[in-house]
């Protein structure tokens, strides 16, 4: 999984992971939530006389969606704590290994406690 280029480009360094997997089930994720919106609001109460004012629980219902929708979005795009890549050069990776220090000899960065190699992400996280 690489880091997408446009992603990289133009959404400011935002933490993302290019993975087929991941992101079909972001979009699953938001196509219902929506089709959730669309059935209720249309669906349940424009087609129901219990309601004299439909407008307010629709907007409760949509506002509550929306939100979901950003708080996924913003999840997504969150960094999850990852040690920056390529801080340090193999050679010294080798090095730091005899005198004690940890380090990662995938990323090239120092390790530090509780921090693990993630292989969905390739990167080294906290």
């Amino acid at each position: 999984t690489k880091q997408c280029f446009f992603i990289e480009k133009f959404v400011l360094m935002r933490w993302f992971v290019c993975d087929l997997m991941g992101i079909i089930c972001g979009l699953l994720c938001y196509f219902f939530i929506l089709y959730a919106c669309y059935a209720y609001i249309y669906v349940f109460l424009f087609n129901s006389s219990n309601y004299k004012y439909p407008q307010v629980p629709t907007l409760i219902f949509s506002i509550a969606s929306m939100l979901a929708i950003y708080s996924h979005f913003k999840c997504m795009l969150t960094d999850p704590g990852a040690l920056a890549k390529y801080t340090i050069s193999p050679d010294y990776s080798e090095q730091a290994a005899q005198n004690g220090v940890k380090s990662c000899l995938t990323c090239y960065c120092i390790k530090i406690p509780k921090s693990h190699h993630c292989r969905v992400c390739k990167r080294c996280i906290r």
